[in-house]
Formats: C-alpha cells, structure tokens, sequence
C-alpha cells in the first residue's frame, strides 16, 4: 500500500456521527416493531421436520435468495444513507439472523415492508 492509499483510508478515530446511527436504529426497531405486530403469528419460526417441501426446491429456494438479496441490498443502501456507513451490514445482519428461521414467503413479505417502511422519501 502506497501513502496516498494509507492516507485515504479511514482511522479509529474518525469521529462517528452518533445521533445519527442512533435515530437509525432507533428507527429500524421501530418499523421492526410494527411489522411483528402487524404480521403477528405469520413471523414464528417455522416449523422443520426435515422434509422435502415444494418451498425447498431448487428453482424456488434460487428465486427467493435473488429476491432476499435484492432486499437486502436496498436494506443496507438505506441503512448506509441514513446513518454512517457501517450500520449497513449491521442492520442486514441482524435482520438476516432475525428472518432465518422463517419460510421463504415470510421473510420475503417481512423484508419488502421493511425496506418499504425505511425507504428514503423522494423528491
């Protein structure tokens, strides 16, 4: 690594801009919050017997990864506009960890009012 590369990288020190990650999270928990209240019991963990299901075939399980990564992309380009930069995997980490033992259709209609209630108003 040259200097000028050693230069742009950011230090431990740099100020955090804290109430800004603060009102993210804060506001993450919040649309969190009203999701499971309004979902309610469609978020309990699923039930795994070990069986094959039809939402476990390969072509389903490929579409619902693309469709989960597509949102949690958006999760993290919001996260990351709203907050500092490192809240972006943070929060999709642990809305991930949140979501996993859910069925598919779940996690993806949880994830899409997610994004849809953190999105940055346009205009």
């Amino acid at each position: 690594m040259d200097e000028q590369q050693a230069s742009a990288r950011p230090t431990t020190d740099a100020p955090r801009d804290t109430a800004a990650t603060q009102a993210w999270f804060g506001q993450l928990e919040a649309v969190i919050g009203r999701l499971i209240a309004a979902h309610g019991e469609t978020i309990a963990p699923a039930a795994d017997d070990g069986r094959a299901t039809p939402a476990r075939t390969a072509a389903t399980v490929d579409d619902a990864v693309a469709s989960e990564r597509a949102l949690l992309l958006d999760l993290a380009r919001i996260a990351a506009h709203r907050s500092e930069r490192w809240t972006a995997p943070v929060s999709t980490y642990l809305v991930g960890v949140a979501l996993a033992p859910h069925d598919p259709a779940v996690r993806a209609q949880v994830l899409t009012d997610l994004v849809d209630g953190l999105e940055l108003p346009t205009g």
